[in-house]
């Protein structure tokens, strides 16, 4: 009885249960998942809608060049050419914390 009320104090806190073999199905969002079956290796993953599900899958994972790019709100990016001759330079800044 003992190694029961360890287990269930275990799962009760968000311990001891290992998702790669505690877990079966598909995870919902509600907790922790993407409701998802399976994922597109590389793809980005975007917050969806109700009526499209809570989240979204980008259709590509672009190619060597292209960059992801805004459609508007409402829709999903798309990896879209880079514009030519435009020179952009992109700069990173990491803050510690």
């Amino acid at each position: 009885m003992a190694t029961n009320n360890a287990l269930n104090n275990n799962l009760a806190s968000g311990t001891g249960l290992p998702l790669t073999t505690g877990v079966t199905g598909v995870l919902p969002v509600a907790n922790g998942g993407t409701d998802a079956t399976s994922q597109t290796a590389y793809a980005v993953i975007c917050g969806g809608t109700t009526s499209t599900g809570a989240y979204q899958s980008i259709a590509s994972v672009g190619t060597a060049g292209q960059i992801l790019t805004s459609n508007g709100a409402g829709a999903l990016p798309t990896f879209q050419a880079a514009p030519e001759g435009t020179g952009a330079a992109f700069t990173f800044l990491l803050m510690g914390g």
